[in-house]
């Protein structure tokens, strides 16, 4: 009996490091745009340095402000959940959404040209967009918040300039 539980432990060590090996480590958040970067996607002067808010999120806030208050940008590395790969969330997160929500609650998913293998923003009600890509076997999400509601083509120009910058530092 215990030689099976330790060939079923072997199996389930070598299951996680092909699955290691075949989605590559998950990208530090934190690393791929520069706090100047940061910055320019807010339209601020200084920002303060990144801060993981998990092991897939870092977030970048106005200097000098709470980041609940002020400008903030989000980046959201996709990281695989279960047997699903980062590309396969990009899928679900891209998939749209039935239009049985009222306007103020609709999700609105509008594809977007030249940035990554494939991206699309979402937009949820009269919420601000946020931009989703995929590169490779990657994807991330990046968001902008502290901006005027009425700024959504300055919020999706800045977030897709920063994705860009993203994509520069991903295999």
């Amino acid at each position: 009996m215990k030689a099976s539980h330790a060939a079923i432990a072997r199996l389930g060590l070598a299951v996680a490091l092909c699955a290691a090996a075949a989605y590559g480590a998950t990208p530090d958040p934190c690393a791929l745009p520069t706090s100047a970067q940061a910055g320019a996607a807010l339209g601020v002067a200084t920002v303060g340095p990144g801060k993981h808010l998990n092991a897939y999120l870092c977030a970048w806030g106005e200097a000098g402000k709470p980041m609940a208050s002020g400008k903030a940008v989000r980046l959201h590395v996709l990281g695989p959940v279960g047997s699903m790969t980062p590309a396969q969330m990009f899928h679900n997160i891209k998939t749209p959404v039935p239009g049985f929500f009222l306007p103020a609650h609709a999700i609105v998913k509008t594809p977007v040209r030249g940035v990554g293998d494939d991206a699309v923003y979402e937009r949820v009600g009269y919420g601000t967009p946020e931009l989703s890509v995929k590169k490779g076997g990657n994807g991330f999400q990046i968001s902008i918040h502290g901006l005027a509601g009425n700024q959504t083509s300055l919020i999706e120009a800045r977030e897709k300039e920063l994705a860009l910058a993203v994509m520069a530092k991903l295999p």
